[in-house]
Order: structure tokens, then C-alpha cells, then sequence
């Protein structure tokens, strides 16, 4: 394409007038518009010491969270063990039974440790941070938590024994035939 002069001195003017309109302000102006805004760049750093106020608040707690969960690791390792032992030195006094049988065993410790790993779970750390200010003066957290296990611990014992005695009984009548069909 050729561009005549006629067509080269407009563009040329026409570039002039818009160079014109983008000039710059001057070093006064310059310096007035940065005073301005040292009032939003303090606010705008406030907020950021915030945002990261806020960011190491947040790492802390999930911090806590994470000692929390391996504290009650540690607590249904330590539940267990007590469990295992109380299991065995109650056995010792256990007639025959199906519930003597190892299968029926598991079934029988399993419901009854559900059933106490529930209530612990809904009466441990969750209840206690509902309303702290209940237990103000009773028990700390670390108390009441260590309160909350050794009683899921006695309520699994109690469910298990409830649920051999059920079976006992029911085996009782099974054999006295008090079952047949009539």
C-alpha cells in the first residue's frame, strides 16, 4: 500500500494531538497524588497484617486439631488395652455359651464398642467446647476428656456383660424349650 503525503501528514497530526493529550502530570502533581494515597497504603497494609493474623491463627488451631486427634488416637490405643485386660480377667468367670464362641465374641465387642465410641465422641472435645464455662471450676479439658473415656470404658463393659446375660437368658429358655411351636 502507498501512503501519500497528504495522507502521511495527517497521520502525523493526528498522532501529535493524542501525544498532547497523554501528558504527564508534573513532579508537584506527582508528589500531591502520593500523599493522597498514603492514607489507603496504611489501610491496605493494616488489612494484609490482618490477613496474616488471621492465616496464623487459623495454622494454629489446625495445629491443635491435629494434637487433638492424636491425643484421642492415644486414648482409644490406651482404651483398648484396658478393655483387652478387663475382657480377659472377665472371661474367667464366664459359663459355655454361643457367646463364649470367638466369632460371636467379635460381634458382641464390636456393638458394645460402637455403641461407647459414639459416646465418647459426643461427649467428648466437641461437648466440652460447646460450653466451656460449664465446667469452669470442675474440670479442665484434659480432665473431663480423661473422665468422658474411662466412662465409655465402663458403659462397653456394661453393654457387653448386659448382652452375655441377654444370651444366657435366652439360651436358658431355648433349652428349656420354651420356644416350640404351639
Amino acid at each position: 500500500m502507498r501512503v501519500t503525503k497528504r495522507q502521511l501528514k495527517r497521520i502525523i497530526a493526528e498522532e501529535s494531538r493524542k501525544l498532547q493529550r497523554l501528558r504527564e502530570d508534573s513532579v508537584d502533581d506527582e508528589l500531591d497524588n502520593l500523599k493522597k494515597n498514603i492514607g489507603d497504603d496504611i489501610e491496605h497494609i493494616r488489612d494484609l497484617k490482618d490477613d496474616i493474623k488471621d492465616d496464623h491463627e487459623e495454622e494454629h488451631r489446625a495445629r491443635e486439631e491435629e494434637e487433638r486427634k492424636d491425643e484421642s488416637i492415644s486414648r482409644r490405643k490406651l482404651r483398648h488395652q484396658v478393655r483387652t485386660v478387663l475382657k480377659q480377667q472377665h472371661r474367667r468367670g464366664l459359663n459355655e455359651s454361643v457367646a463364649d464362641d470367638r466369632e460371636f465374641e467379635v460381634l458382641i465387642q464390636n456393638v458394645a464398642g460402637d455403641v461407647a465410641q459414639t459416646y465418647e465422641d459426643m461427649m467428648g472435645e466437641e461437648f466440652f467446647d460447646e460450653d466451656p464455662t460449664m465446667f469452669a471450676g470442675r474440670s479442665t479439658r484434659e480432665e473431663w476428656l480423661a473422665q468422658v473415656t474411662i466412662a465409655s470404658m465402663e458403659l462397653e463393659a456394661v453393654i457387653e456383660d448386659a448382652i452375655r446375660q441377654a444370651i444366657a437368658a435366652n439360651e436358658d429358655l431355648l433349652h428349656g424349650g420354651n420356644f416350640h411351636r404351639g
